[in-house]
């Protein structure tokens, strides 16, 4: 039988075409990112009388930021509207936020929406939507531009402004320039770039999930950072309710993140940052 012979030349494509397609992928390595960040949600909280929330676990947020503060970390403090609300009712409080932004602390908003992005109703809706029809709701509390004058009071009481926001975008608030988005690890690591929200030019950053629910997700985000790009930021978030069940978890992101030697900041100084060196688009 007779047939097409390959020549030596061919033989040898073919071979390293296969050892080639043998070869196990490699795992995808990074540089490091730009810079990263972390946030703390502060939740509006379903149980109890109005403010019970945020009497409960005021003590866990002040350890957290003195856990950061002896790390060097800058927080990113996304407060629901009903925290400024309970802050600005003492005095003390209000004085201990301002501290806390002198160390170079962000504060900043987490509005949780009526709805959530599947349609399905929020149980840990805040009471605030400029969508009508919630007036009568017995948890509505007024419009987006009522909450913001709420946050506003808290921002103008450590003479600051709310630039940065976990927010959706029909009750996306005006003067808010920065928005985080996103809860899955691979969602940590993203190009910060601009989106528009009711004609204001925004400029989006990603996050992922620290959950002391599942401890795995820890050794997930290292695995997640190590494949970051020298474009991309590197975002982290977790709950007061987390840390309170799982110090340790937190404290072990922040020694990797010191040992990493990778820059790490509140989100607008790491976006306008980022915005100077390599000109967002």
């Amino acid at each position: 039988m007779t047939g097409y012979k390959l020549r030596g030349s061919e033989t040898k494509k073919i071979f390293k075409a296969i050892k080639k397609a043998k070869k196990p992928k490699k795992e995808e390595e990074g540089e490091g990112p730009f810079a990263t960040f972390f946030i703390v949600h502060l939740e509006v909280g379903t149980q109890g009388p109005p403010l019970k929330w945020q009497e409960m676990y005021w003590h866990t947020l002040v350890n957290l930021v003195n856990l950061a503060d002896k790390y060097g970390m800058k927080l990113t403090l996304e407060f629901c509207p009903q925290w400024a609300e309970y802050i600005l009712k003492d005095s003390y409080k209000v004085d201990q936020v301002r501290l806390w932004h002198s160390k170079g602390h962000e504060i900043a908003l987490h509005h949780h929406p009526y709805y959530r992005l599947d349609g399905t109703e929020f149980l840990g809706w805040d009471g605030y939507t400029n969508t009508p029809g919630f007036e009568s709701h017995p948890k509505y509390q007024g419009t987006i531009e009522i909450m913001m004058k709420l946050m506003d009071q808290l921002a103008e009481a450590i003479n600051d402004k709310i630039l940065t926001a976990c927010c959706i975008e029909n009750d996306w608030p005006e003067g808010v320039i920065y928005k985080t988005d996103g809860h899955l690890i691979s969602h940590a690591r993203i190009k910060p770039r601009k989106i528009r929200h009711r004609d204001v030019k925004v400029t989006i950053v990603g996050m992922g999930l620290l959950d002391t629910r599942r401890p795995e997700t820890l050794s997930q985000l290292k695995g997640e950072f190590a494949k970051a790009k020298k474009d991309e930021t590197f975002g982290v978030v977790t709950h007061e309710f987390n840390f309170a069940s799982s110090p340790n978890l937190v404290e072990d992101w922040f020694k990797f993140v010191r040992e990493t030697g990778v820059k790490e900041d509140t989100i607008r100084n790491v976006i306008q940052s980022y915005n100077e060196k390599m000109k967002l688009v």
